[in-house]
């Protein structure tokens, strides 16, 4: 899984730069005067099998930690875990198209992965206003796999 600082276990720190009000005729951005600490917003995803191997195929991350059963039973974890890059990819979806949306540009991020998400695991992804500064939008990101209530 994904989401630690050395500040706060189960939290991780993003800032974003964001540039505003400029809208196409199908993506409306929100304003940063729209935006207020404490909003968030979640979203929840197991990843199958056929998830893992387009992505190992799309990055090159043909560990078969991650897509070879046979090969990932033998290892401390006992079965296939989720490459950490593509539950990241939950987390800069939500940036991107939810909070703060159109528009925010990724300036720095900081990322540990302190336990492993399963194939079929559920795992939700939860983004948080935590402070803006003029242009700038710091949020706290958490992952949590509910069948073992495990934050990472």
């Amino acid at each position: 899984m994904v989401c630690q600082t050395s500040r706060h276990q189960h939290q991780k720190n993003f800032h974003f730069y964001w540039r505003g009000c400029h809208s196409a005729a199908s993506h409306k951005m929100a304003c940063i005067q729209d935006l207020s600490v404490g909003n968030w917003v979640e979203t929840t995803k197991s990843f199958t099998s056929d998830d893992l191997k387009l992505y190992a195929k799309l990055s090159s991350d043909s560990n078969p930690l991650h897509i070879d059963q046979k090969y990932a039973k033998a290892t401390q974890f006992g079965q296939c875990i989720v490459h950490g890059m593509l539950i990241n990819g939950l987390l800069s979806g939500l940036v991107g198209t939810k909070l703060p949306g159109y528009g925010s540009v990724y300036i720095s991020q900081d990322v540990k992965f302190p336990s492993p998400l399963f194939v079929n695991e559920e795992v939700t992804a939860r983004i948080e206003i935590n402070k803006i500064r003029r242009s700038f939008v710091y949020i706290t990101l958490t992952c949590t796999a509910k069948q073992r209530n495990k934050v990472g």
